[in-house]
């Protein structure tokens, strides 16, 4: 049986020489923004003054949530998904679009990426990178930037 199976495939590579062998699978990943416990960005002086965050990854506006809020936060709990991603190195940033005092003095903490692979109605993680705690005085569309090699 097996022979005639290899009989058959050199026979069709004969009769269609412009086809091509099988590829490899597409090697495109989803990229998360997670954390454990989950990441957050705050201003540093608990005071309320976030309006609008927005989670950038490699340019991109990956934020799987509503980070507008109609009166100022504190803290925000944030996530974020970039589907087609490559291994290599990736620019996130936290962008404060929008706040009621500027400059204001911000952290992010809890910051991990995930590599993630589809496995049936789930992600399986290939690989994470916890990226440092970072602070810095933010006013409107400043951004905490990482940049990272996964």
């Amino acid at each position: 049986m097996t022979r005639l199976l290899t009989l058959l495939v050199a026979a069709a590579a004969l009769a269609f020489p412009g086809c091509s062998s099988p590829t490899e699978p597409d090697t495109s990943y989803v990229l998360a923004v997670a954390g454990s416990p989950p990441a957050t960005f705050a201003t540093a002086n608990g005071k309320p003054s976030l309006l609008e965050l927005h989670v950038v990854l490699d340019g991109e506006d990956v934020s799987t949530g509503n980070f507008k809020f109609a009166t100022p936060v504190a803290s925000v709990r944030f996530t974020g998904a970039k589907f087609g991603a490559r291994r290599g190195h990736h620019v996130l940033s936290l962008r404060v679009t929008t706040d009621s005092a500027s400059p204001v003095p911000c952290a992010a903490t809890g910051v991990r990426m995930l590599l993630q692979t589809p496995e049936g109605f789930s992600f399986k993680t290939i690989a994470s990178v916890d990226l440092p705690d970072r602070s810095a005085s933010l006013g409107s569309g400043d951004a905490l930037v990482y940049e990272f090699d996964i």
